[in-house]
């Protein structure tokens, strides 16, 4: 955790009569690993030859998910690099955040953005979700996944943040209840200064409307859910699940 020391003894021989420092890290002569930062040593030997060799191991890796404002409860604004997230929901193990904007899908960014039609995707080209044998008739209605056009920006989104270094984070599109249970500004997100650069973007889940139930939900500009035909063209607004511990 974030600001707590750990000794971490290794039984791998002495490495030096001298001590080594890299960054936040520093290895005794007695092997003796100390770590005063923000960092997370999943692997011990990868946290040694990172010190011996001053060179990148996958094991170190920073801790990129910074919690901006008081604790890690339901819309505390959690950042990843330069991006920021609502918390949704939180537990031991796992976090849900909620991008604060749509991405960028030019520049795959989640950024305080309102311009062209260009950065706006179809649900689907197609009625995949059709058969009740499949896809659910009851709850939440949740049909996005590999078949919604907006798959492929997802998990760009998701590559672009494990680059940063998150061990573990999965990627989707935030079910309706999840948006009705948000407060009308994290669904809205205005800009700074409160401008209005709402967007209108999907969620996973279609609307049980008329006898097709073809339609799929997606949140307006004033924050409500609404129903598309899943043609239409809408902004992407990913949720992510990262590993709690990794939050600092």
């Amino acid at each position: 955790m974030k600001n707590v020391k750990l000794l971490i003894f290794f039984a791998l021989g002495i490495v030096s009569a001298s001590i080594i420092t890299v960054g936040a890290y520093t290895l005794t002569a007695n092997n003796v690993l100390i770590d005063n930062s923000d960092w997370n040593v999943s692997n011990t030997k990868d946290a040694i030859d990172y010190l011996k060799n001053k060179s990148s191991c996958p094991g170190l890796a920073p801790k990129v998910i910074k919690l901006v404002d008081g604790n890690l409860n339901k819309e505390s604004i959690v950042s990843i690099g330069n991006e920021e997230f609502y918390v949704i929901d939180s537990n031991d193990t796992e976090t849900t955040l909620f991008a604060k904007y749509n991405i960028d899908t030019n520049n795959n960014q989640n950024i305080d953005i309102h311009s062209s039609d260009k950065l706006q995707v179809s649900f689907s080209e197609e009625y995949y979700w059709s058969d009740r044998n499949i896809y659910p008739a009851s709850g939440d209605y949740y049909v996005y996944n590999e078949n919604s056009n907006l798959y492929a920006y997802v998990e760009n989104y998701v590559n672009k943040l494990k680059k940063l270094g998150i061990s573990n984070v999965r990627g989707r599109l935030i079910t309706k209840s999840e948006a009705s249970g948000l407060s009308k500004n994290a669904r809205i997100s205005v800009g700074e200064g409160g401008s209005a650069k709402a967007v209108n973007y999907y969620t996973g889940s279609f609307a049980r409307w008329g006898s097709n139930y073809d339609n799929i939900w997606y949140v307006n500009v004033y924050g409500e859910t609404s129903e598309a035909t899943y043609p239409s063209k809408k902004y992407v607004r990913p949720v992510i699940i990262v590993p709690t511990n990794e939050i600092v």
